[in-house]
C-alpha cells in the first residue's frame, strides 16, 4: 500500500492520463502533453521517495536533531535515478540496497532512468521522443517503483 499522503498526487497525474482521448489528433499537441506527463511522473517519483523516507525517519527517531539531520540529507535526493534510489535506501539499510538493486536491475531501473533523463532534457530545452503510450507505461512503472520503496521501507506500518 502506498503511503497515504502520496495517493492524491498519484490521482492528480492519473486524471491527466485520462484526458488523453480528449486531445486533438495532432502529433505536436500529443508530444507536448507527453512531455508534461513526463515532468509530472518524475516529480511524483522524487516526492514519493522523499516522503517515504521522511515518514520512516519520523517514525523511528525520538530525537529531533537526528530527524532534522536525516531530513536535510534526504531533501537533497533530487532527480532520483536508479543509482540514487539504491544509494538512498542503502544509506539506511544494506538489505534495502540489495533488494532495491535487484528490483531495479532491469525493466524498472530502465524506466526510472528514462523518466529522469527525459525530464532533464525537457527542462533544458532538449528534444525527447515521447508518446502518450510510452508515458503511460513509464508512469505505471514509476508507480510500481514507489510501491516497492513504500513496501520495503514502511512495510505495513
Amino acid at each position: 500500500m502506498i503511503l497515504e499522503n502520496l495517493t492524491p498526487g498519484i490521482d492528480r497525474v492519473r486524471v491527466k492520463f485520462d484526458r488523453l482521448p480528449e486531445l486533438p489528433d495532432d502529433d505536436g499537441i500529443r508530444s507536448d502533453w507527453s512531455r508534461y506527463l513526463c515532468i509530472l511522473t518524475a516529480g511524483l517519483l522524487e516526492t514519493g521517495l522523499n516522503r517515504i523516507l521522511g515518514e520512516y525517519v519520523a517514525s523511528h527517531s525520538e530525537d529531533d536533531r537526528i530527524i532534522n539531520r536525516l531530513n536535510r540529507k534526504r531533501d537533497r535526493i533530487l532527480a532520483p535515478n536508479k543509482n540514487r534510489i539504491i544509494d538512498a535506501l542503502g544509506d539506511f539499510d544494506e538489505e534495502w540496497r540489495r533488494e532495491m538493486s535487484e528490483f531495479l536491475a532491469e525493466e524498472y531501473g530502465a524506466i526510472v532512468d528514462s523518466v529522469m533523463n527525459n525530464r532533464n532534457r525537457i527542462a533544458h530545452g532538449g528534444d525527447v521522443g515521447l508518446t502518450p503510450d510510452t508515458m503511460k507505461r513509464q508512469f505505471d512503472g514509476v508507480i510500481r517503483v514507489i510501491e516497492r520503496i513504500d513496501s520495503l521501507v514502511l512495510g505495513d506500518s
